[in-house]
């Protein structure tokens, strides 16, 4: 190839998963020896680097310019090239924010994903959502209220999707569910264990 100043810059995907590098490719002889980038989310970052890739920490979309750089003799050329990047992962860390709650009380089911899990199943002593008794569980996208005290084995399923395809994961744990009386008998027991 006979000697050609940066051109053609352009990114090799416009979507990246988490951790996964995005590659700023370009056109030259000799190859580009240096890059600049700059990241606009709510805060804008801007650095040279001797990479010609980047690695993403956070989920989101972002305005990203890759500008890279060679050296004919002793001229330096750069060509660049801006572009909206998605930063998406699959649902992961699945988790209630409660163990423990009141009779009338909500459970959260919580996720890391990007793009947000939008859609939720729940089970209950193994019956699924739809099918419970609307009096005692109350469904609200990712809550459930719980309206009688006991102790539920509790499923949450929460889904995102990513380029058309649905990803899930899920947590299981036992829920303990307060009324009063067993209120009442945790206090009663608590001051007992107390009494000198």
């Amino acid at each position: 190839m006979p000697i050609a100043r940066v051109q053609n810059v352009r990114f090799a995907k416009s979507t990246v998963n988490l951790g996964e590098p995005l590659v700023c490719l370009s056109d030259s002889e000799p190859d580009a020896h240096h890059w600049t980038w700059t990241v606009r989310s709510l805060a804008s970052r801007h650095f040279r680097i001797k990479h010609n890739y980047i690695k993403f920490r956070v989920y989101g979309t972002f305005e990203v310019k890759c500008e890279a750089f060679n050296k004919i003799g002793d001229e330096n050329t750069s060509d660049s090239y801006v572009a909206s990047i998605s930063v998406v992962g699959a649902v992961h860390d699945v988790r209630f924010d409660k163990k423990t709650i009141k009779v009338g009380g909500t459970i959260k089911c919580l996720s890391t994903s990007g793009p947000r899990a939008n859609r939720w199943t729940w089970f209950v002593n193994s019956t699924i959502g739809y099918k419970l008794d609307r009096d005692v569980f109350i469904i609200s996208r990712n809550t459930m209220t719980f309206m009688r005290e006991g102790v539920y084995k509790l499923i949450c399923i929460a889904y995102n999707k990513i380029s058309g395809n649905m990803k899930f994961s899920f947590s299981a744990s036992y829920i303990r569910v307060l009324g009063w009386l067993s209120k009442i008998l945790l206090s009663f027991c608590f001051s007992i264990f107390l009494m000198p």
